[in-house]
């Protein structure tokens, strides 16, 4: 198995976020220790669209992917297939491939590790992927469509005993993917899928599934930091240079 590691060298939201320093490194910089020290994959990749991308994943002990500049709208199987392309052309031709995100900076290599070894089984029992998930603060059952006239309807289809009206402890267990981990078959990415037919949840725990999309949430992530709430994986590497 191989990692696969996005990292676009523009963001909109947090400008420069895969190398905006963060404790003394690249954003960037984390997620490759926590892939590298796993010791699931056989090489760690990072996809970037600009050359500094790629300069700072080989100086963190990586392998840089040159890809196209991405597009607002890009999904993640024209990346992932770009990449699997590139390597074909160089004979590496991996079974197995990881989507490892850069924007969920306190995954361990303890939770790859663990997914990977879910993963094993998973794809003995006939699961085409596994993703990252975790439970919903907020509930499905509890949401409502707005009509043109002012109604308010359910989302989801009512029980009988109808799930808004019922305290939360009594509705189903419903869970939300989050950034932080994926795995799948490269023959399920070149069939045109990220997940194939049928997806394991890996429930991610703790601060793995943290994801920095807001300049806020980088500020909650420097908080944690600071408070002992969450731990970045260890780099071992001298500090990025520009």
């Amino acid at each position: 198995m191989i990692a696969l590691i996005p990292a676009k060298g523009t963001s909109v939201r947090i400008p420069g976020k895969n190398l905006k320093p963060l404790k003394g490194h690249p954003l960037l910089a984390y997620t490759i220790a926590a892939c590298i020290k796993s010791g699931v994959f056989e090489d760690v990749y990072v996809a970037g669209d600009i050359e500094e991308i790629v300069k700072v994943a080989e100086h963190y002990g990586a392998k840089g992917i040159l890809r196209p500049l991405s597009l607002p709208e890009e999904r993640d199987i024209e990346w992932v297939q770009h990449c699997l392309r590139s390597l074909s052309r160089h004979d590496i031709k991996p079974e197995d491939y990881a989507i490892v995100r850069c924007t969920s900076p306190f995954r361990s290599f303890k939770d790859i590790r663990e997914a990977s070894r879910l993963w094993n089984q998973a794809k003995k029992k006939g699961f085409t992927s596994l993703r990252a998930v975790e439970a919903c603060s907020q509930h499905p059952a509890k949401m409502w469509k707005r009509m043109p006239d002012g109604q308010i309807v359910p989302v989801l289809l009512q029980p009988p005993v109808e799930w808004h009206d019922s305290p939360y402890q009594s509705l189903p267990d419903v869970y939300i993917q989050n950034a932080s981990m994926e795995m799948s078959m490269a023959s399920v990415a070149m069939s045109g899928s990220i997940s194939g037919t049928k997806v394991y949840g890996y429930l991610a725990t703790g601060e793995a599934g943290f994801d920095l999309n807001y300049p806020y949430d980088w500020q909650a992530a420097e908080a944690k930091i600071f408070l002992g709430e969450a731990q970045l994986p260890k780099v071992t590497h001298a500090p990025w240079q520009t």
